[in-house]
């Protein structure tokens, strides 16, 4: 294994976690390494392949964590699609703007001293 990005350590001490992004694939790959005590130093184990996917590759900083019970949050990028159907939730497609009574609102302003 030639190394990896966003290393994160299990809550217990025992595990280093890391991913290693595929160029060519555009996938994630998250690996475990199992780390103990050896005297002085630290005893690391070979890694272990977790799982694999499309998991937020292109975030700025860290896009993943490790919970204290072992699960793992990842940052999923949203298909094109999923994006467009997230915006057509959350913005209308159509705005309607009644100017119809701001004519005669700024004309009782003036009025008011």
């Amino acid at each position: 294994m030639g190394g990896g990005f966003e290393p994160v350590w299990a809550r217990d001490g025992t595990a280093l976690f890391y991913n290693v992004f595929s160029e060519s694939t555009q996938i994630v790959s998250v690996y475990r390494v199992r780390v103990s005590e050896g005297g002085h130093d630290l005893q690391f184990g070979h890694p272990v392949k977790l799982f694999e996917g499309d998991y937020g590759a292109s975030n700025v900083g860290r896009g993943w964590d490790v919970a204290p019970d072992g699960r793992f949050l990842l940052d999923k990028p949203a298909t094109p699609d999923g994006w467009k159907n997230y915006y057509d939730q959350i913005y209308p497609r159509r705005l309607r703007v009644d100017l119809g009574g701001v004519p005669r609102l700024m004309a009782e302003a003036e009025k008011r001293p």
